[in-house]
């Protein structure tokens, strides 16, 4: 009897099958190296050199709760949130390691999030005591978007509260800088190197991949299914027709690469879309939640 889990794996196993082959004819290389680590409700490993074994790291137990942000520290290990959606209190940030296959509760807060290795930071939501007090005498926490080292959570210094950022995609896009999207219904960049948040002219931009090869910011425009990349430096925008209406992007940049979905009537679609190709490759059936990150 094949319980409901292994179906689950079994049927991840073959997608995964499917993603190599695709991204094989949009890279147009024999080889592909790294792993995609994704899921909803579960963490999954898939190892694009052995894209068969498909391995579920972690489950978000109890039934309820579900995986958030997902962020890449090193080759070894990535950062992930837990989170129970009818509870600000009960949302944790753990650190999984692919070596030991330990995970280790950092401390509170949830996703968006992205960590800049090159400043040892962790940028999260977290709710934070604003000094109010409520009806019941107890205080009034606010969300605010916050930096961390991943080692010491609860040191967090406060960047911009949430309501300023509209708990949007947080994106490095240099060794100092994110950029995300907020108040005045454009795109803000944060600059840790001057401790300085500064406005750009660019609006209607929520934030999805950084392509460093162009230096260029992957942006789904908020009014419509557009999806183009834009010069921060300049503000031109390349509008990508082969994208329109896709969602959720995991970002391949050793491939020039992203992963994304499409809806189709009743259904959905994976596309793989080559940025130096201009050419997407699609098949039958999500993948995953498209919710996830690449990992070398």
């Amino acid at each position: 009897m094949i319980s409901s889990l292994q179906k689950t794996e079994n049927a991840t196993t073959m997608r995964s099958f499917v993603l190599l082959t695709a991204l094989l004819a949009i890279t147009g290389t024999g080889e592909i190296r790294g792993k995609l680590i994704t899921g909803e409700t579960r963490i999954y490993l898939v190892n694009l050199e052995s894209p068969r074994n498909v391995i579920t790291l972690y489950e978000a137990n109890p039934v309820g709760r579900s995986i958030g942000g997902v962020t890449r520290v090193d080759d070894h290990s990535f950062i992930f949130s837990v989170e129970d959606p009818g509870s600000f209190e009960d949302r944790f940030i753990k650190r999984f390691d692919l070596a030991s296959g330990e995970v280790k509760t950092l401390g509170k807060g949830f996703g968006p999030m992205v960590y800049l290795p090159e400043r040892r930071l962790l940028l999260f939501y977290r709710m934070v005591p604003d000094g109010g007090i409520n009806y019941f005498g107890k205080p009034c926490p606010d969300k605010w978007l916050v930096a961390a080292d991943p080692e010491n959570i609860d040191g967090y210094i406060r960047i911009v509260p949430s309501s300023q950022t509209y708990e949007s995609p947080i994106v490095q896009i240099s060794p100092d800088e994110v950029v995300f999207y907020g108040e005045g219904d454009r795109l803000w960049v944060y600059d840790f190197s001057y401790s300085r948040l500064r406005p750009t002219g660019i609006k209607n931009c929520e934030p999805k991949v950084w392509r460093e090869k162009t230096r260029e910011l992957l942006c789904k425009d908020w009014g419509t299914t557009e999806i183009f990349l834009v010069n921060l430096v300049t503000g031109e925008k390349r509008e990508i027709p082969k994208l329109k209406g896709a969602h959720g992007f995991i970002n391949i940049p050793a491939y020039d690469v992203i992963i994304c979905g499409k809806d189709r009537w009743i259904t959905s679609v994976s596309n793989f879309y080559s940025f130096e190709k201009d050419e997407e490759i699609i098949f039958q059936g999500p993948l995953f939640s498209f919710k996830g990150i690449w990992m070398p």
